[in-house]
C-alpha cells in the first residue's frame, strides 16, 4: 500500500507553464528518483542539480507567485489555470487556502487530493516524526478507495492499517472494473509484523430507497 503522488500531463503542463513565467530556477520531473522517494514527481533545481520533494517544489512557486501579489499569475494564466494550480497546492497541502476566484480548491481534486495527516507520538527512532495518514487511491482503472496508513517524514510507509473500498470487486479487466454494488469492502491490517492484511470484511451498505 505504497501511496505515490504524480501529476496529470495537463496538471504537469500547468506547472512548467508557472515557471516559465515567473522563471524560476526549477524544473518538473516525473518520478521515479531514488533521490527523492520511491516514484514521486519532484523537481530539479537548474542551478545546484539539487532534487526537492513535490511540496517543497510548489512552495518555492507558491512563493514567487504571491511575491508580487498574483499580478502576473493572473495576466499570464487564464481563470480555469489559476485555479487548477492552485487546486493541486491544496491538494499537496501547500496552501491552506479554500477558495481563489470564488471556486472552491477542495472540489474535484486530482485522485491523490489532500490527505489528512495526524502526528503519532511517542514511536518512531533517532527522532523519525510518525504521521497517521488517510488517503484517496486509486488503484486500478475506475476503482478508488481510502488508504489508512502510517509514515514516515520522508513519505514511506511504515504500516498499513485499513483500506476500505467502496464497492467489492466483482471482476478485473485490463481498462476496467466490474463492482458489487451497495457493498463496502474493508480490510484490515492487525499484524504489525505483517504486510498482509489479516481479516477482510463486506459491509453492506443501508438502502434507505431515497434516489
Amino acid at each position: 500500500m505504497f501511496v505515490t503522488i504524480n501529476l496529470e500531463n495537463y496538471e504537469a503542463g500547468l506547472v512548467e507553464k508557472v515557471i516559465e513565467t515567473y522563471n524560476i530556477p526549477l524544473e518538473f520531473a516525473k518520478g521515479p528518483d531514488e533521490a527523492v522517494t520511491s516514484d514521486d514527481d519532484y523537481f530539479v533545481k537548474t542551478d545546484t542539480e539539487e532534487t526537492l520533494y513535490l511540496e517543497e517544489g510548489f512552495k518555492r512557486i507558491l512563493k514567487a507567485i504571491n511575491s508580487d501579489n498574483r499580478e502576473l499569475f493572473s495576466k499570464e494564466l487564464h481563470p480555469a489555470e489559476q485555479v487548477e494550480f492552485l487546486r493541486i497546492a491544496a491538494a499537496l497541502g501547500v496552501t491552506s487556502e479554500t477558495t481563489w476566484l470564488n471556486n472552491d480548491l477542495r472540489a474535484e481534486m486530482p485522485k491523490w487530493q489532500k490527505r489528512i495527516e495526524l502526528p503519532l507520538e511517542g514511536v518512531g527512532k533517532h527522532d523519525i516524526r510518525y504521521k497517521l495518514i488517510a488517503e484517496r487511491v486509486n488503484t486500478m482503472p475506475g476503482h478508488d478507495e481510502i488508504d489508512i496508513f502510517i509514515e514516515d517524514h520522508l513519505g514511506v510507509v511504515v504500516q498499513d492499517i485499513v483500506r476500505v473500498e467502496q464497492e467489492t470487486v466483482k471482476s478485473q479487466k485490463t481498462t476496467t472494473v466490474e463492482h458489487e454494488n451497495k457493498i463496502v469492502s474493508v480490510k484490515l491490517y492487525t499484524d504489525e509484523t505483517s504486510e498482509d492484511y489479516t481479516y477482510d470484511y463486506t459491509i453492506r451498505v443501508y438502502d434507505d430507497g431515497i434516489i
